[in-house]
Formats: C-alpha cells, structure tokens, sequence
C-alpha cells in the first residue's frame, strides 16, 4: 500500500512539476514574442515617419521647382514638362509614404497632420504669385515639422517603455490574448 501511495504521489509531483515548467516557460516565450513585435512596431514606425518626412520635403522642393519653370518667361515646354514630371513622380512617392504612415499609427492626430502637410505641399502648383508659393510653402514645412514632432513623441513614449504592448494591435493566435479574454 506504502508504494503505491508513493507511486502516486511520484507521478503527482512529476505532473506538477512538468505543468509548472509548461506554464512559466509559456509566459516567457509569450512575453519575448510581445517584446520583439513592439520593437520590430517601433522600428517600423520611426522607418516610416522620417521616410515620410524627407519624401514630403522633396515633393515640396519639387513643386518650387515646377512653378518657377511654369511662371519663367524664358523656360522652353521640355524643361516644364521635366519639372512637371518630377512632381508627379515624387507626389506619387509621397503619397506611398502617407499611406505606409496610415497603416502604421495608431493616433488619428498624426494621420491628419501627414495629410495635411502632403495636402499643403499639392496646393502649391496653384499659386497665383511667388508671395503665395512662399506661403504655402512655408505652411507646408510648419505643417511638417508638427507632424514631425507629434512622431517624435510617439516613438519616444513607445521606447521609454519598451515591455509597454498595446495587446488589440497585436495579432491573436497561439499564446496571445487580447485584453478582456478571461483566464481558463
């Protein structure tokens, strides 16, 4: 009777212990995983904002460009139409970065700043003087340098804290929970 008794509480320990090690060993595998997914976030964002931010400022620089060739005198149709061309293309590649920007932040705010810049920067091909170029040019980098630093902030905060996981941007699947789900 003594070693079945023992037997039993053999097997017992044996099953607590191999439980405990599954248990522990799951939640740190699962909070490696939440760690590599926010860094991998992290510095997908930071990519992605300044990519926007350099592409922007070509477009702006390029619209510059337009209009001073569109509004001279003494510019042949090959070098407007070279202009013109080189603002279409980086307003495409500007756009592209405004969309990577979408599908990355979570913050409304930001989304809206990045597309007013992009859409400050499009409306300087209808400036009627070089005064109002300027302007819209100026409204165009200021709208940028805010959304600039509403970014910094958000990646800042993000990497003062990097076991911070906002668990719904998470994907769910095997070992992750969203926030609510009860524990069984």
């Amino acid at each position: 009777m003594e070693a079945i008794v023992a037997g039993v509480l053999t097997l017992i320990g044996t099953l607590m212990g191999a439980w405990s090690s599954y248990f522990f060993q799951s939640r740190g595998a699962a909070r490696s995983e939440r760690f590599a997914f926010t860094n991998r976030l992290h510095q997908e964002r930071m990519s992605t904002y300044s990519t926007f931010a350099g592409t922007l400022m070509d477009f702006r620089r390029s619209q510059y460009a337009r209009w001073h060739r569109a509004n001279s005198a003494d510019s042949d149709e090959a070098l407007r139409r070279e202009a013109r061309d080189e603002a279409a293309r980086l307003r495409a590649t500007a756009w592209d970065a405004f969309f990577r920007v979408e599908l990355l932040t979570e913050d409304a705010t930001l989304a809206t700043l990045a597309k007013e810049a992009l859409e400050a920067a499009r409306s300087m091909e209808k400036a009627e003087t070089e005064q109002e170029l300027l302007q819209k040019g100026a409204q165009t980098k200021q709208l940028l340098t805010d959304f600039v630093k509403s970014a910094g902030a958000q990646v800042r905060a993000v990497s003062a804290s990097p076991a911070h996981v906002n668990s719904d941007s998470m994907p769910v699947g095997k070992g992750r929970r969203r926030a609510g789900d009860r524990d069984e």
